[in-house]
């Protein structure tokens, strides 16, 4: 099918994609068998996978034509989602994205546990390529001058200022050495005995986030949707009583910034693997896919 003229293949499948979604349906689930089939029945060579991804590439794209035939889970495959060489059809992909078959190239193909280790595999590339970075920033004496190089690593924070401390370390580091916030976080509670292994910066950001919305007006519920969070058009974010502060060499400067603040602090949760109890309308999730949203909110 896919060695036939231009003009042929959109004849064939523009019978196909107005047939009833059945025979659209069974097209799919035959391309479907036959990755399977190649990749985990031993023997097989699984490059002969790959006219059929790009068969279902266009499958994919006639699906989407028409506003959708099938629902997209139809063409998340198994056996691709759960290969052992997926990790290294992301390398290549990003090497060479043009070059080299990936399956990496066709995401419909990818089930949405597949794309959590995907993106927590290139969070630990990018991580690795940021330490070094710094590092040879630290021995060329590149860093800022006003901080140590152990300081830039670690958001150091008082429990009785949380909100202030983290705030104003993190729009520092956003201002003057953002590459900084691509290694892995690590945080210390000042005062108290404890190596970060993952609980304290989990507990950290949670707390972050809890104080942002009790003590702030970034956030307000959706009286239509209870228990859904929308971000509140004000210019006065403080009139809850609390009074930000500056930490030892950060001022408040932060304080005018909490949009910014609060997406940078989603940011760190989610390339660090942290889950955040942040009940935001869908919409937002579905601005972080289309870049665009057709809701409107008073």
């Amino acid at each position: 099918v896919l060695s036939l003229p231009k003009d042929s293949q959109r004849l064939l499948f523009g019978w196909l994609k107005h047939l009833p979604s059945e025979y659209f349906g069974r097209v799919v689930n035959v391309m479907q068998q036959y990755i399977t089939f190649t990749l985990t029945t031993s023997g097989q060579n699984t490059s002969d996978a790959s006219a059929a991804v790009m068969m279902l590439q266009t499958l994919w794209d006639v699906n989407q034509e028409m506003g959708g035939i099938l629902p997209e889970w139809c063409f998340h495959n198994g056996a691709i989602s759960q290969s052992q060489e997926l990790q290294e059809h992301y390398r290549q992909w990003q090497q060479q994205q043009s070059l080299v078959f990936s399956y990496c190239r066709y995401p419909f193909l990818l089930d949405a546990e597949a794309k959590r280790r995907l993106l927590s595999f290139d969070a630990r590339l990018r991580m690795e390529c940021s330490m070094q970075e710094l590092l040879a920033l630290s021995l060329r004496g590149a860093l800022p001058a006003e901080v140590a190089f152990e300081e830039i690593l670690q958001f150091r924070v008082r429990r009785q200022h949380l909100l202030s401390d983290f705030c104003g370390q993190l729009w520092w580091r956003l201002c003057n050495l953002p590459q900084c916030l691509s290694v892995p976080l690590s945080v210390v509670f000042v005062g108290e005995l404890g190596i970060d292994a993952g609980g304290l910066r989990k507990e950290c950001l949670q707390l972050v986030l809890r104080q942002l919305c009790e003590l702030t007006s970034l956030f307000t519920e959706l009286e239509e949707l209870p228990g859904l969070l929308w971000f509140k058009p004000t210019a006065d974010y403080w009139n809850k009583g609390f009074i930000p502060q500056g930490d030892e060499g950060h001022d408040i400067e932060w304080s005018k910034h909490l949009p910014e603040i609060a997406g940078a602090i989603v940011g760190l949760a989610a390339f660090n693997s942290i889950y955040l109890d942040l009940r935001l309308h869908p919409s937002i999730y579905r601005f972080f896919v289309q870049r665009s949203v057709q809701s409107n909110f008073e």
